[in-house]
């Protein structure tokens, strides 16, 4: 017994050390992506005097942008703790990325265990430990600063998960963890909401719920098993509904209507589930490409896709429950990420693929299972082992070299680029990253292909117009700006540099208009003020 108690940390200690010496190499990188506006430029994790602001607004307009559709006040608590624990030094907003990652991997090799229902199948677990923690797919959420949301929802969903199962039905202090975590899990990401459809389902699988399933009976069951679980969830929607004046998301992608969002799902999922398989060509910013009919053979593909996924899941809901709670947690984490109305420009995302990667490496570690029941005498584990190490050789390689492209903006972004040339935002962002290296004539080239590829982007319009103000060029600064502000009139930034680009040329009155514009925006603009203040006087 001590023996395999001792095994058991062995274990746990392994997958602790490999989780995290496979992003040692992401310490040295730099804050890129969304992490300037969420912590870099963000005064309120700098300061605990915004911890009920934080609890009362959304992820955005409480930095002064549009409002979105994300509630995740727990995210910027963490970035808070960061902050006064490391400073302003990324590496510190790593070390908590990588702490999440190996708590989460070794929540997957003591779930395995707890699945497998047998102490001597260590060897199936820790397989599935390691998988997790090396695979990767994992590299947007933990090499990424902005991935914390991704990493801390996870942790605490399979956390809940995993007190829940453990607590075996009863009201224990393992169920009050349970629903406490689950909690903590909503504050940090939406998807976590799934978690009770999960627990449902995971119960379904054992046989718990009381026959017939649909009765007055089972619901009496239902909603005493899982109320602390509802209460949370309607805690957490009330929360949400004050801090985002309502309860409706935002409509992304207006673009396509209700039946195209619907059809969109199938193949959509059916990507996610290729990419969870091969993770390669890994891409910051892969290009959605929408079908606009179920006869399209992406849509056809997609749809006996899922249908062979839920058939395989209902033979295993009968003959292997492990099998059925790796395809649930494959599944339910993903479902929010289908919503295509719900989600960023960005459509598919491999971060999204963090949590259900879980229900992969939970898949194969049956399948580990399985080979050692091969009997071959005295080397049952050989053709486990040689495989572990195979792949997990691969998975970290691939990892560790995927890390190096989020160093920084211009690496980032430049790889963003090759892998999806004729994607605008990756131009754009490339654009902005090559002119803060001072290489403003190749920034220029940059935001002519963005705008080609999307001409009423005032964003890309914008940018360009600063390049060319830095450049000298004010004559074709303010066209650009005059572009911009055409497809965007309200943005305050646009008037302000146009204003200043005006009075560069000599043009005063042009000049006080957008000064003044940018004023009724936001009164409170310092600059604007001062250089008004200025044109006036020198009237």
């Amino acid at each position: 017994m001590k023996k395999i108690l001792n095994l058991k940390y062995v274990f746990l200690f392994s997958i602790l050390l490999i989780s995290s010496a496979v992003y040692l190499n992401s310490l040295q990188n730099d804050f890129v992506y969304d992490d300037k506006a969420l912590i870099v430029e963000n005064s309120l994790v700098k300061d605990i005097k915004y911890i009920p602001g934080i609890f009362t607004s959304d992820v955005w307009r409480i930095l002064g942008q549009d409002a979105s559709s994300y509630y995740r006040p727990l995210m910027y608590i963490i970035y808070m703790a960061d902050y006064h624990v490391f400073g302003m030094n990324p590496w510190g907003f790593h070390i908590t990325n990588i702490m999440f990652h190996a708590g989460t991997a070794l929540l997957v090799f003591l779930i395995v265990l707890m699945l497998m229902g047998s102490k001597q199948l260590y060897l199936p677990a820790f397989a599935s430990g390691i998988v997790f923690a090396v695979h990767p797919i994992h590299t947007e959420a933990v090499a990424w600063i902005g991935g914390l949301p991704e990493l801390s929802f996870s942790f605490f969903y399979l956390l809940s998960f995993y007190l829940y199962a453990k607590a075996g039905g009863t009201w224990n202090f393992k169920y009050v963890l349970s629903f406490i975590f689950f909690f903590f899990a909503s504050l940090c990401k939406e998807p976590a909401l799934t978690l009770p459809l999960f627990l449902f389902f995971y119960d379904y699988s054992l046989d718990k719920l009381p026959s017939p399933v649909i009765s007055i009976k089972t619901f009496g069951y239902l909603l005493k098993r899982y109320f602390p679980y509802l209460t949370v969830a309607v805690l957490y929607f009330i929360l949400r509904a004050y801090a985002l004046s309502g309860y409706s998301p935002l409509k992304n992608h207006p673009e396509l209507n209700t039946y195209e969002y619907f059809i969109n799902i199938f193949p959509l999922f059916t990507q996610y589930i290729v990419k969870l398989i091969m993770p390669v060509n890994l891409n910051v910013y892969h290009v959605f490409h929408p079908v606009m009919s179920l006869f399209k053979w992406q849509s056809v593909i997609g749809i006996m896709a899922v249908i062979a996924f839920v058939c395989l899941a209902y033979i295993a809901k009968r003959r292997n429950s492990a099998v059925f709670t790796g395809m649930l947690l494959i599944a339910v984490p993903l479902l929010p990420a289908l919503y295509i109305p719900a989600v960023g420009e960005n459509v598919f995302s491999e971060r999204y693929l963090y949590l259900p990667s879980a229900g992969f490496a939970i898949l194969f570690s049956v399948g580990i299972k399985n080979l050692r029941s091969l009997r071959l005498p005295g080397k049952e584990n050989i053709i486990p082992i040689i495989l572990l190490f195979v792949i997990s050789g691969l998975y970290s390689l691939d990892t560790v070299k995927r890390n190096s492209a989020w160093k920084d903006e211009f690496t980032l972004w430049t790889d963003a680029v090759k892998k999806s040339p004729d994607a605008e935002a990756p131009h754009n962002n490339l654009a902005i990253a090559l002119r803060s290296r001072g290489m403003f004539d190749k920034s220029i080239e940059e935001y002519h292909a963005a705008i080609e590829l999307r001409p009423r982007d005032s964003n890309a319009h914008y940018n360009l117009a600063v390049a060319y103000q830095i450049r000298g060029f004010t004559d074709k600064a303010i066209e650009e700006y005059e572009i911009a502000l055409k497809l965007k009139p309200d943005d305050l930034y646009i008037h302000n540099n146009l204003a200043v680009a005006y009075r560069d040329m000599g043009l005063k009155d042009k000049a006080i208009e957008h000064f003044k514009a940018a004023l009724r925006l936001n009164p409170d603009l310092s600059s604007a003020k001062e250089n008004l203040r200025a044109l006036q006087a020198g009237r």
